[in-house]
């Protein structure tokens, strides 16, 4: 399981480019002595966008005589199509891939598909979550510690107010613009649904993803909805909320929608793999923006 190895920080807009930036030039990049001074980050900060370059599944770490870094297909994508973080389906994507990383983001993962509440504070997600440790009979974490997720997962998701801050005092993280996580002026905090404009492309290529890993091709709506690393759970979406993108994609994407009266179900209908699919779509992206240029 992996706590705390954020560093404390929460990744900036810029830190994804500048990690695969590097990488690209050097696979041993972060094994170089001045590689933090050249990424013009403290070093506690450059261990950290280590850390979220792996967690988000843009960079792998592989061992042998010597430990290097390269680009995931993934990473390959987000590097050629859209290394700014811009659109919607790459922070869509960078989200699902991190909280349905258990072992290296297991805070993230428990908040997102295991922690049923959806209005809490911050000392209520501390608690569940050291309840959870210990339910689920996993070595103890530093009280210390786990704050400091929390901390980090909080700053990572809650939409900031900027109106009254110099740009010295903005730090964001890209995660933000899904709002799917907002605090009220009592300090207690509220999940609801990614709401971007590519949410569709999102849940399509997140159920490839999950397709790919698990070897299942059909789903029953109470299963997306309750399963972790689904829908429900991922993106914070109700059960009336997948019947409606569901039955929406059924338009445009190789989806079919089964209704019964004992059972929904969505079924994958076209063999296509997650990074074909996040590559069709970028280019049809592409497309449009050039159409309107």
């Amino acid at each position: 399981m992996g706590f705390g190895q954020h560093q404390s920080f929460y990744f900036r807009p810029s830190w994804i480019n500048k990690g695969l930036e590097h990488i690209g030039q050097n696979s041993r990049f972060f094994y170089e002595k001045n590689h933090f001074e050249i990424l013009g980050l403290g070093k506690n900060m450059a261990k950290s966008l280590r850390h979220w370059l792996i967690a988000t599944n843009v960079v792998e770490e592989q061992k042998g005589k010597q430990t290097v870094h390269t680009f995931t297909d993934f990473g390959q994508i987000i590097y050629k199509y859209d290394r700014h973080l811009q659109h919607g389906l790459s922070l869509g994507m960078l989200h699902y891939y991190l909280v349905t990383n258990k072992d290296m983001a297991t805070s993230w993962y428990w908040f997102f598909n295991e922690y049923r509440e959806s209005v809490f504070d911050r000392e209520r997600l501390i608690t569940a979550l050291e309840k959870w440790i210990e339910v689920s009979g996993l070595k103890a974490v530093s009280p210390n510690t786990l704050k400091r997720d929390i901390d980090c997962l909080l700053n990572m998701y809650v939409l900031k107010d900027y109106k009254n801050l110099t740009p010295e005092d903005v730090i964001s993280c890209p995660l933000e613009n899904l709002e799917m996580i907002s605090k009220n002026v009592s300090n207690y905090y509220t999940k609801s649904f990614a709401d971007v404009d590519e949410i569709r492309d999102i849940l399509f290529v997140s159920l490839l993803v999950y397709s790919e890993k698990h070897g299942q091709n059909e789903f029953a709506v109470e299963e997306l909805a309750e399963s972790p690393e689904l829908w429900g759970k991922v993106f914070n979406l109700s059960r009336s909320a997948i019947v409606e993108y569901a039955t929406q994609m059924t338009e445009g994407y190789p989806i079919r929608f089964i209704r019964t009266n004992k059972l929904d179900t969505i079924l994958l209908t076209k063999e296509i793999t997650s990074i074909e699919a996040l590559k069709e779509k970028f280019e049809q992206y592409s497309k449009e923006v050039s159409s309107y240029a």
